[in-house]
C-alpha cells in the first residue's frame, strides 16, 4: 500500500517534508488512490498538529501503540472531533474547547490503550471481560455473511480474521454502522464503573452490573454471565437468524456446533450438579451438519438395574424434553406416574420414549431449567 502523507508522523515534526505535508492535507487539495476514511483522518490530524506541540506529543503517542499503530480514528470520533470536523471542515474551535477537546482525546487515549495492553494476545486471559462488558452496551459483533456474526473474541489469523473481524478494524472511522457499533465501547469507557487504573475488575463490575438489567435480553444476560459460550467458539463466530442462534466452533457448520439455548443450560446446571440429582453426569451433543440438532444430555440415572437419561433440544421456539430408556412399557407405575404428572406424553411416533414440549417464545431459558430441577426432585424422591 502507498504511504499517505502523514499515516506516520514524522518525529523530525519541522522538516519541509513533513511541512508540506500538513499543508497539503489541511488544503482543499483532492487526493486520490486512499480510502475516504483514511484521508478524513489524515486531514483531521493535520489541522490537530498544526494547533500545538501539545496535539503533536499526543497523537504521536496514541499512534505509536502496537494496537492503534497510525490509525486513531475511534479516539477522533469517541471524543467529537470526527462530527466537529465533518460539520465544519476544520478544527478551528475557541481556546477553551480546545482544551475540551485535549482532554477528551487524551483520556480516550489513555483507556483504548490500557484495555489493549491488557489483551494485547487474547482476551481469553481476563475471561472475555472485554466483550461481555461491550455487549452489556449493544450488539458490536461483526457482520460475515447474512446471519452470521463474529465476536471479535480471537486473534486467530486464518479465514483472515485478524483483518476482517478484529477491534482495530471495528474501531476505525467507517460507515454509521460501524460509527454506531463503537459507540458501545465508548460507552463501556464512559461507564461510571470503567477505571483506566484497574480495567479487568472495573470490566468485572459492569458486567456483574448488567446481570440485574430486566431489560437485558436473556442471550446477551447469558453470554455476560458465561464465559464459556465465547470461548467455544474457537474462530469467534456465531449464527443467528429468527428461528436458531448457532455457536460455531470453528467458521461454519461442517464443524461442530452448538445451540445457543441448550449450551447456556449445559453451564447453569453444571454449575451445581446436585440440581441434576439423580442424573450422575450432564454431556454437551455437538453435531457438525444442518440437518442434526445438537442437544444437552442428562444420563446416568439407575433405577431398580435400568438406566436412564434425559435429552433436551430445543426447536424453534420450543425446548423438547425427551426421557429415555429401556422398554417403556416394563416402566414401574410410580415413575410413569412422575413422568405424566410433570408433562410427559409417550412419543407418539416410535411410544419408546417420554417426551415433554416447554415453549417459551421469549427464549428464556428460566422455564426449562425450572422443569429439569422440578423432574430430578420427584425422582430423587423416588428413590428415597
Amino acid at each position: 500500500m502507498r504511504e499517505m502523507p502523514g499515516v506516520h508522523i514524522d518525529q523530525n515534526r519541522c522538516s519541509h517534508k513533513s511541512e508540506c505535508a500538513l499543508a497539503t492535507l489541511t488544503s482543499d487539495t483532492n487526493i486520490t488512490g486512499f480510502s475516504g476514511a483514511q484521508v478524513l483522518e489524515e486531514k483531521i490530524k493535520a489541522h490537530l498538529i498544526l494547533k500545538s506541540d501539545d496535539w503533536y506529543s499526543v497523537i504521536l503517542e496514541s499512534e505509536q501503540h502496537p494496537f492503534l499503530d497510525g490509525q486513531i480514528g475511534c479516539l477522533l470520533n469517541f471524543s467529537g472531533i470526527l462530527g466537529f470536523y465533518r460539520e465544519n471542515k476544520n478544527c478551528d474551535w475557541t481556546d477553551e474547547s480546545d482544551g475540551h477537546y485535549f482532554e477528551r482525546f487524551s483520556y480516550y487515549s489513555k483507556a483504548i490503550r490500557a484495555v489493549f495492553d491488557l489483551i494485547q494476545n487474547n482476551s481469553r486471559s481476563i475471561d472475555y471481560l472485554w466483550e461481555r462488558a461491550v455487549l452489556s452496551k449493544g450488539e458490536y459483533f461483526t457482520e460475515k455473511s447474512g446471519q452470521r456474526f463474529n465476536l471479535l473474541s480471537s486473534w486467530e489469523t486464518k479465514n483472515n480474521i485478524d483483518r476482517d473481524h478484529s477491534w482495530k478494524r471495528l474501531l476505525r472511522i467507517g460507515t454509521s454502522v460501524i460509527e454506531q457499533k463503537q459507540a458501545y465501547v465508548k460507552d463501556v469507557i464512559d461507564d461510571p464503573l470503567f477505571d483506566v487504573s484497574a480495567i479487568k475488575s472495573s470490566l468485572a463490575a459492569i458486567c456483574e452490573r448488567a446481570l440485574s438489567d430486566s431489560n437485558l435480553q436473556p442471550w446477551k444476560k447469558a453470554f455476560i454471565k458465561h464465559k464459556g459460550l465465547i470461548s467455544y467458539c474457537n474462530q469467534g463466530f456465531i449464527e443467528n437468524s429468527s428461528i436458531e442462534f448457532i455457536l460455531l466452533n470453528e467458521s461454519q457448520r461442517n464443524h461442530y456446533h452448538s445451540e445457543l439455548y441448550t449450551k447456556i443450560l449445559e453451564c447453569e446446571l453444571s454449575g451445581n450438579k446436585n440440581l441434576i440429582m439423580p442424573f450422575a453426569h450432564i454431556s454437551y451433543e455437538a453435531v457438525r451438519s444442518r440437518e442434526e440438532i445438537a442437544y444437552l444430555k442428562l444420563s446416568g440415572f439407575l433405577l431398580y438395574a435400568q438406566r436412564y437419561s434425559l435429552e433436551v433440544r430445543r426447536n424453534l421456539s420450543n425446548f423438547s424434553l425427551r426421557f429415555k430408556g429401556g422398554d417403556v412399557e416394563a416402566y414401574p407405575s410410580d415413575l410413569k406416574t412422575i413422568l405424566e404428572n410433570e408433562g410427559f406424553q409417550l412419543d407418539s411416533w416410535f411410544s419408546l420414549n417420554y417426551e415433554c414440549s416447554v415453549k417459551n417464545p421469549s427464549n428464556d431459558i428460566v422455564e426449562v431449567k425450572d422443569k429439569i430441577i422440578s423432574l430430578c426432585v420427584r425422582l430423587r424422591a423416588l428413590m428415597e
